[in-house]
């Protein structure tokens, strides 16, 4: 289970906090709310903080992809933070590297 909590720092962005399991069964309400506030909000700027977040799949990698281009389409800029290793491994391995290439990654310390 995963809990997703929304803040908004300023008009211009809009952060998404992610704590619990990000996989297949809790993909569907990451994309919902993070594609909620891409398109609702007009946020300039979409930071999803995935610090508290384990992300066990290919499906969260298939979920950032979809809120990227979403973001992207819309002027946007998407910023990922608390990366695991494993994360960015799956973004390696699913050869995703160039197209996440500028979004700002954050690894956890």
């Amino acid at each position: 289970m995963i809990k997703a909590q929304i803040t908004c720092p300023s008009p211009e962005h809009a952060v998404l906090e992610l704590d619990g399991l990000f996989d297949r069964n809790s993909a569907h309400k990451v994309r919902r709310d993070s594609l909620k506030l891409a398109q609702k909000q007009g946020s300039r700027e979409l930071e999803i903080d995935l610090t508290h977040a384990r992300c066990i799949d290919t499906s969260c990698v298939a979920v950032l992809l979809e809120i990227l281009n979403t973001v992207r389409k819309q002027g946007g800029r998407l910023k990922l933070t608390g990366i695991d290793e494993n994360t960015a491994r799956m973004i390696s391995l699913s050869q995703l590297d160039e197209i996440f290439e500028d979004v700002i990654v954050a690894e956890k310390k």
